[in-house]
């Protein structure tokens, strides 16, 4: 009798632990749950203002035509990035700062390397960007800030607007 009621109250706290340990555990999931899925295997592009309405231009104005595009070609595990910022005049600063590649993972957009591209006294600035080689089984997206800063001496104005790319799978 005292052995069945030891073993009762054993199997009662395994139960009990067990329990607690499942529904406690983290739910991963290998979908990003933020983001759009682009609808082409070998392409994804950012938001831009080139006429799609996506983004509009602040109040500061110093931004014009703006875009960020990805590439995967030949090699299926590297993606080629391509990112175009213009400003309104010839600027003191403009491009791309913290452009940053980024893999889905354990639920959150983990960074995996991050670059800044900035060109002075013009009023364009392109950057080309190559991957390093990526695992598969991962979603991938860029994300990256246009940035411009006027001339001038006293208070120059600066506009930065966050660009997101669409995600891509890489298997």
């Amino acid at each position: 009798m005292k052995r069945r009621l030891i073993a009762l109250f054993a199997s009662g706290v395994m139960m009990f632990c067990f329990l607690s340990f499942t529904a406690s555990a983290e739910v991963v999931s290998r979908v990003p749950s933020t983001g759009v899925l682009s609808p082409y295997p070998d392409y994804a592009e950012g938001a831009s203002n080139s006429g799609s309405g996506k983004i509009s231009v602040r109040a500061t104005g110093l931004l014009g035509v703006f875009y960020i595009e990805v590439f995967r070609t030949d090699a299926p595990h590297i993606l080629y990035v391509e990112t175009c910022t213009t400003g309104t005049d010839t600027m003191a600063q403009i491009g791309i700062k913290n452009l940053r590649l980024q893999r889905w993972a354990n639920n959150e957009w983990q960074t995996i390397t991050s670059y800044t591209s900035l060109a002075k006294n013009t009023g364009m600035h392109s950057f080309w960007y190559i991957s390093p080689t990526l695992q598969s089984g991962y979603f991938y997206r860029f994300v990256g800030d246009h940035y411009a800063k006027e001339q001038g001496w006293f208070f120059p104005k600066s506009q930065t607007i966050q660009n997101i790319t669409d995600y891509l799978y890489i298997n």
